[in-house]
């Protein structure tokens, strides 16, 4: 089950996920359910000029229903920003989406960061951000009501790195649904 009062902050490759599956009306049918969120860097990452499906993506109706969140340039956000981005040569936006991601889920109440890549998990769990595999994230929405099994073994098959980080009960639960 989805739990109350949180909001759902999802990484640029959780809606990946949902866009090369075909599936993102669903997300965006979902998220009026389910409170979910983006950072500004993630949704810049979404929609820049050259990123798969851009155009499409800032004409994508499920904004309506997805917060797009931003990071004040000052503050506690910022500072947190600034330090998990302290490792990295200046110019250089690897990971900024993750990174925004967790910074914001670190300030912010009933947060849960939503990702299928480890080093970001890694990340947050240190930044004692409450974290969701991208995994978790579709079980709640298809014990929700809010997917349906063939979209959830579409979603399983449709990008490498989902399908290569898959936790041990995932094949299990798939088959029983």
């Amino acid at each position: 089950m989805v739990p109350a009062g949180r909001v759902h902050v999802l990484d640029a490759n959780g809606i990946s996920l949902f866009r090369a599956a075909g599936l993102l009306a669903n997300l965006g049918h979902a998220a009026v359910t389910v409170r979910m969120a983006v950072v500004e860097e993630v949704h810049a990452e979404l929609t820049r000029k050259g990123a798969p499906d851009a155009a499409a993506l800032r004409v994508w109706q499920g904004w309506q229903h997805i917060k797009v969140e931003p990071l004040p340039a000052r503050g506690s956000m910022a500072d947190t920003l600034k330090a998990l981005r302290s490792t990295r040569q200046p110019g250089n936006l690897r990971d900024m989406g993750e990174h925004a991601s967790i910074a914001w889920a670190v300030h912010t109440r009933g947060a849960v960061f939503v990702t299928h890549d480890q080093k970001a998990t890694v990340t947050a769990v240190r930044e004692k951000v409450e974290v969701m595999t991208s995994h978790g994230f579709v079980q709640c929405l298809q014990e929700t009501g809010l997917l349906m099994p063939d979209e959830c073994r579409r979603l399983s098959t449709t990008e490498r790195g989902f399908r290569d980080c898959a936790p041990t009960w995932w094949a299990g639960w798939l088959a029983g649904i």
